[in-house]
């Protein structure tokens, strides 16, 4: 099965816009940071005007895409909620019941063993 132009725009709309949505949140952060708190280290120093800059090209990354190819973006959008709930059932759910580790351990190994991903066990000898 062929991908023709079209899907491919749309999973670049897709991937790209997420992408640069929450890479804009990230480099915000640091501005809010810089703002909030200015005496904290910083590892790498920067003018202010770099971030500014790059946050201007990612809004135009995410707010074009929502002008021209709506669609598109609400199933972005969409796909990326749909970690919300993998989330609070892999990471905040802190007391799962036995059942759950077992299923979870057992579909991992069934998926290693489907993709070929886990490390091999090699015995070594002790001649």
């Amino acid at each position: 099965m062929m991908l023709c132009t079209s899907d491919i725009y749309a999973l670049i709309t897709y991937s790209s816009f997420v992408e640069s949505f929450f890479i804009m949140l990230s480099v915000s952060g640091i501005l809010w940071l810089r703002y909030k708190r200015p005496n904290i280290p910083r590892p790498i120093k920067v003018s202010v005007w770099i971030p500014i800059f790059f946050i201007i090209i990612c809004l135009f990354l995410v707010f074009l895409p929502i002008y021209y190819k709506p669609l598109e973006v609400a199933v972005a959008v969409a796909i990326t909620l749909t970690g919300v709930p993998a989330y609070f059932i892999g990471v905040r759910w802190t007391n799962k019941p036995q059942w759950f580790h077992q299923a979870h351990q057992s579909m991992t190994y069934f998926v290693q063993k489907l993709f070929m991903s886990a490390k091999e066990h090699v015995e070594e000898d002790d001649d």
